[in-house]
């Protein structure tokens, strides 16, 4: 075990020697949900439509007007795939495997919290007379009696329409107030008691009481707004510091910190982590004025852009609690002052009417259309007046100065952060609010010891073993490639865009060697307008009938300009059949050996050729494994479930479906049996028997949805498991793994300069701050998977929920670990295992393409290939 020294408040914040631990990589990205690679890069700017002309198809014979032909090993092309036959000499790896892990010593930013036997917390139901439903005047008229139910039964909090307080009531408080110039009567009623003691917190898990957790945090957030300088952004549990407002252009940003409780097996703690906040400072109405300018005259070009601009993207309101809403829709034909609504007592308003009664905001612009999101099931509607937009905009996000600027400043390193934290920690934790309410947290943060997980490892054609690491993928020749031979493949571009179509292409015959795939001419097919798909499918669809005629194109290529067009010409290709890589115009202008290499990788995954295949722990591979991924999209008019098994042994090839259901709903709640039964079927078809062993990875579920989801979705599982499996088989083991990647824990380790670092690839929590250690049912545990360069690495949480497979946990944690090497669109590990990320990529496509595509009517060739990349 290597030993580290404690930190001191006196790092060398200017050394840019690195440790062991941080390599210098600057391809390293920290958001999984980034681009993947360059293949596709979405164009913001605005474009002019040029006139449609006449179109033309090229093949080899007839020649190519623009976009020459060039040849690659042409004798050589042959139809199907083929095994690239060397690969690096095999090298120590396996004995590297057999050593034990290291281990190393975390600093965390977690906070042990102390529950005094002082601690009593009682829960009574709150009523207002005459009745409130609107849940915005309840807060008000409560608010309004603040002062006089803190005289009558001394410290409180409220959540919803109940009370806590520390105080046993022997009787009803009733306290009387006005708000707006009306009389209410509110009354606490102590026969709805419900006592909460420090022992039952203690031996409390989070999911099973929320509403304990509830009250922790919200003791927490009275200790922040104790502190006077912090403004609470939104209901959640971010504050900002206005005094730290810094101004970029067209945007505002501020500092802030954002703390919640944790209930462990071992300990309950306080995560504090600093926080920024980047908000536009030009109101969403300005930003529209400026759009009308530029669209004078054409007012369906204007609304269209509108819907670009701001539908799906979060808004911020500069009232109250400037709480952030996402824009679900936009109403153009009626103002604030003309759109009426009935709220749920009966009461008709305009929205400006609302605004000012209730909000106590006036609106001034008469013709504003209104923005539309949504709360709790119901509408809510914004006028554009009063809200910005969240986030860094365009101009800044795109101008590498400013964004460096702004990066040097709010990016904190693992130094900055932990001291930031430290710092701060002393003046929250001194706040009186949480000694009244009996909480005791100690000034020290946890340390911690983890385990560093082997890198995984690659076995190559020719039995070599070597490791997985972001070198070796990168400069690794593709192991089960797929050939592209002479009009085997369509290549379609716009007529101005001759020349980085010819480029494109060039450069995917000179990265044949290196990958040891090969690749011909194809058809190419030349439009006068890539912004009309109708040109684009009449094209298509000549060529399909003449050069096509018994077996369809392995792939069609195009250059597409803008996120819109792509969308359609990718609906053009699988309303056929089809699978397609689309290239930007961007990508394409700067494409080079590295871009057409990552090209021609994204298109051998999805013709179904591995990159390469992983060695995985020996109780996996001696059980026919099944290998499932789920995660559930919102951004589109409806939500759209991604769904993927694999059904290979090597599970590195996926059967894939969607499934769409109403807007914002998480849990799946039909149809997941049928996709199950189908990726079963699609497992026997090629195994020849049915696996041993589902292990689901299940993304963008809650702490609180945990037990829902397994009661919902996995019982569809048993269902569909029933139907497949006779009743002579053994029926299969099951576990389930939700996955959290939006998380506020942080780990650091120290060098031997005593700076904080971020943790190494690899890196695996598992006891001290987890919620479940000692069960093989039912445990979790953090992973850092990636190296991490910039900022601070944030770790992904693994809960396993259910498992009645003999597999230890360690197996299961290893497993986890080097399928976040498994995703063939990324040359090194990402921050989820590769099932998870190919459940997302299918959410992601088919809310981009809406109702454009029918996935019912794909064949088995679709539907068990990587198309969705």
């Amino acid at each position: 075990m290597e030993s580290y020294s404690k930190p001191n408040n006196q790092r060398n914040y200017n050394n840019q020697k690195q440790s062991q631990y941080q390599p210098r990589n600057n391809n390293t990205r920290d958001n999984y949900f980034e681009q993947d690679d360059d293949t596709w890069s979405q164009s913001t700017k605005s474009h002019t439509s040029y006139n449609s002309k006449t179109t033309t198809a090229y093949s080899k014979q007839s020649g190519a007007s623009g976009a020459q032909k060039g040849y690659q090993n042409k004798n050589q092309l042959h139809q199907g795939t083929t095994n690239f036959p060397k690969g690096p000499q095999k090298s120590n790896a396996s004995q590297q495997q057999s050593k034990a892990p290291t281990q190393v010593k975390l600093y965390t930013n977690q906070f042990k919290v102390n529950v005094t036997k002082n601690l009593s917390v009682y829960q009574y139901e709150t009523q207002i007379s005459p009745d409130v439903d609107e849940n915005s005047l309840w807060l008000q008229v409560l608010g309004s009696a603040r002062k006089s139910l803190y005289i009558a039964m001394g410290l409180f909090l409220e959540s919803g329409r109940t009370i806590f307080t520390p105080q046993d009531l022997e009787e009803d408080i009733i306290v009387n107030t006005q708000h707006e110039g009306n009389d209410y009567v509110i009354r606490i009623v102590s026969d709805t008691k419900v006592f909460f003691t420090d022992k039952f917190l203690k031996s409390t898990k989070m999911e099973e009481h929320a509403v304990m957790h509830t009250v922790l945090n919200n003791i927490i957030k009275q200790a922040f707004r104790g502190m006077g300088n912090l403004t609470q952004m939104g209901r959640g549990s971010k504050f900002i510091d206005r005094d730290s407002q810094s101004n970029f252009g067209s945007m505002v940003a501020y500092n802030g910190y954002k703390a919640s409780t944790f209930n462990y097996q071992n300990a309950i703690t306080v995560v504090l982590d600093s926080a920024n906040r980047f908000v536009q400072s030009q109101s969403s109405l300005q930003t529209l004025k400026k759009l009308e300018a530029q669209y004078k005259g054409d007012q369906k070009a204007f609304q269209d852009k509108v819907k670009e601009v701001f539908i799906g993207q979060s808004l911020v309101t500069t009232w109250g609690s400037y709480r952030a809403y996402q824009i679900k829709s936009i109403i153009f034909d009626k103002t604030p002052f003309t759109m009426k609504f009935t709220n749920s007592e009966g009461d008709t308003f305009t929205v400006a009417q609302y605004f000012q009664k209730v909000i106590k905001q006036n609106i001034t612009d008469k013709n504003q259309p209104i923005f539309v999101a949504s709360l709790n099931g119901r509408d809510i509607y914004l006028p554009p007046e009063l809200c910005n937009m969240d986030g860094i905009p365009d101009e800044i996000s795109q101008d590498p100065y400013q964004m460096k600027e702004i990066m040097s400043k709010f990016r904190k390193n693992p130094n900055q952060k932990y001291d930031e934290i430290e710092k701060f920690s002393s003046k929250l934790f001194a706040q009186k609010q949480l000694k009244q309410w009996g909480l005791e947290i100690e000034k020290k943060p946890m340390e911690l010891t983890s385990n560093i997980l082997p890198v995984p490892r690659i076995r190559m054609n020719d039995g070599a073993i070597i490791n997985c690491g972001p070198n070796e993928i990168r400069n690794l020749p593709i192991q089960n490639s797929v050939a592209l031979g002479d009009d085997e493949w369509i290549f379609a571009y716009d007529q101005k865009n001759f020349r980085q179509a010819e480029n494109v292409h060039q450069q995917m015959l000179a990265g044949c060697d290196k990958l040891g795939m090969l690749v011909g001419h194809p058809i190419w097919i030349e439009i006068q307008n890539t912004r009309d798909k109708k040109e684009f499918e009449v094209e298509l669809d000549k060529v399909l009938k003449t050069k096509f005629k018994e077996e369809p194109p392995k792939i069609i290529v195009i250059l597409v300009p803008t996120d819109r067009i792509y969308k359609d010409f990718k609906a053009v290709c699988y309303q056929r059949k089809l699978r397609s890589q689309a290239i930007s115009y961007k990508v394409a202008n700067k494409c080079n050996l590295s871009v057409a290499s990552n090209i021609l990788r994204q298109i051998n995954s999805k013709l179904q050729g591995d990159l390469f295949n992983l060695v995985f722990p020996k109780q996996i591979t001696d059980k026919h494994t099944m290998l499932l991924g789920i995660d559930v999209g919102h951004s589109g008019p409806n939500s759209v479930v991604g769904f993927c098994a694999t059904y290979n042994r090597e599970m590195s090839q996926y059967y894939s479906e969607k499934i769409v259901q109403r807007k914002n709903i998480e849990l799946v709640s039909k149809n997941l049996t049928s996709a199950l039964k189908n990726a079963l079927s699609a497992y026997q078809d090629h195994n020849g028997r049915l696996p041993e062993h589902l292990i689901l990875f299940r993304d963008g579920v809650g702490d609180s949805m945990r037990k829902q989801v397994l009661r919902t979705e996995i019982s569809q599982f048993r269902q569909a498991i029933n139907e497949n499996y006779n009743q002579t088989e053994k029926k299969p083991y099951i576990t389930v793994i939700f996955v959290n990647k939006r998380i506020n824990q942080r780990f650091f380790v120290e060098d031997y300069q005593q700076n904080l670092q971020n943790p190494p690839p690899g890196c695996l929590i598992d006891s001290s701050v987890v919620e479940s250690e000692d069960s093989n049912l039912e445990y979790d545990f953090y992973l850092i998977p990636q190296q991490t360069t910039q900022g601070c690495a944030v770790p992904t949480h693994f809960f396993v929920g259910f498992n009645d497979s003999p597999h230890s946990k360690d197996v299961i944690e290893k497993l986890t670990y080097d399928l976040c090497y498994y995703y063939f669109n990324w040359q090194g590990p990402i921050k989820v295992p590769a099932p998870c990320m190919y459940a997302h990529k299918i959410a992601e496509l088919f809310m981009l393409l809406g109702d454009k595509v029918n996935t019912k009517m794909f064949d088995a060739t679709m539907q068990e290939s990587l198309h969705f990349l």
